[in-house]
């Protein structure tokens, strides 16, 4: 059986490792990896795809040129950009290796969410500006115990955060997903609620949703204007999905509320952009994805579903046209 790696060479290299190239080359022939249809060799023996950030997409040139191809390995998040219309007609699977870039974003967002409730920003804030390593931290801080956390979507990275936050403490998790009932998340061990009322109720509220038509502008100046005293937000999805203004209208007036956003509307900001220069708004450098060593997990979740279709063992991480709609 036949691969090809069609995507751009360094994303190549940040996907898939030496030692995964090795094991995935005693699988499969390969025979190149291309930047394009046009540049490949002969690909009308090749069997499976190996893609990534960078890919080619999958249109009918491409399809036509690989009349054998069995199966996509796209060794990164959403597919939108590498999926067509003309390759769910054909009888051609795609396995995405999203679930392995959910996990750095939940290490991350799990890991501010413990800082935010220890209040950790705020209080070395106050320790360096007055100049005291010892600080009243007991009248300061309410903790991370039986705390309200308010998730935005049940999403992959959703999940997985609220899975990180259960084994951590026990806290009230609060879930916006009108996808999902009541009496399911309820047998998840969370709380649905709507998506003003997480704002009300929440001590931190992270923001999973995809970016989608009906989700964009989807927070607004109606949810940060009535975030609890000393609530924080987070991020971590896509900028559009907030109101920037809204958010800065409400920020400078309350600066006892904290925002840490990973991803900003537009991305890159201005130079000029008022977020730089508020005190209560925290800016990363969109680093929360699969950064450094963690991009190699996508390439080795791919190996990992290759050697699945080799043995016949159902996809794990197949994405059906209704997942396809759902992502951003």
């Amino acid at each position: 059986m036949k691969a090809v790696f069609l995507l751009s060479e360094d994303n190549y290299k940040r996907i898939y490792s030496d030692d995964c190239l090795e094991k995935i080359k005693k699988e499969v022939e390969v025979i190149g990896r291309f930047d394009s249809i046009a540049e490949a060799v002969d690909l009308s023996d090749v069997d499976f795809v190996f893609s990534g950030w960078g890919a080619v997409p999958m249109d009918k040139i491409a399809l036509d040129a690989m009349p054998k191809l069995k199966l996509v390995l796209y060794g990164a998040g959403s597919i939108k950009k590498v999926q067509t219309d003309y390759m769910w007609e054909r009888d051609v699977d795609i396995t995405s290796a999203s679930s392995a870039n959910a996990i750095p974003v939940a290490q991350y967002t799990t890991s501010l969410i413990q800082l935010l409730l220890k209040d950790f920003f705020k209080l070395t804030s106050i320790s360096k500006s007055e100049r005291k390593n010892k600080l009243d931290v007991y009248n300061l801080s309410k903790g991370f115990y039986k705390r309200n956390i308010g998730i935005i979507s049940y999403s992959k990275i959703g999940q997985a955060v609220i899975n990180n936050l259960k084994c951590l403490s026990d806290n009230n998790i609060y879930v916006y997903d009108p996808l999902y009932d009541e009496d399911y998340f309820r047998k998840e061990g969370v709380i649905k609620a709507e998506l003003t009322e997480i704002f009300e109720k929440c001590d931190v509220v992270s923001l999973h949703t995809p970016l989608l038509e009906e989700t964009k502008n989807m927070i607004t100046i109606e949810q940060f204007s009535r975030m609890k005293e000393n609530a924080s937000f987070i991020n971590t999805a896509r900028g559009k999905i907030i109101n920037t203004e809204d958010l800065i209208k409400v920020f400078s007036k309350r600066s006892d509320l904290t925002a840490i956003l990973d991803v900003t509307d537009p991305e890159p900001l201005s130079k000029d952009s008022l977020l730089y220069d508020m005190d209560n708004i925290i800016l990363s450098p969109h680093m929360a994805g699969s950064i450094g060593n963690e991009t190699y997990l996508m390439g080795e979740m791919m190996y990992d579903e290759l050697i699945r279709y080799i043995n016949g063992i159902d996809l794990k991480y197949k994405i059906t046209h209704e997942d396809f709609m759902r992502m951003a």
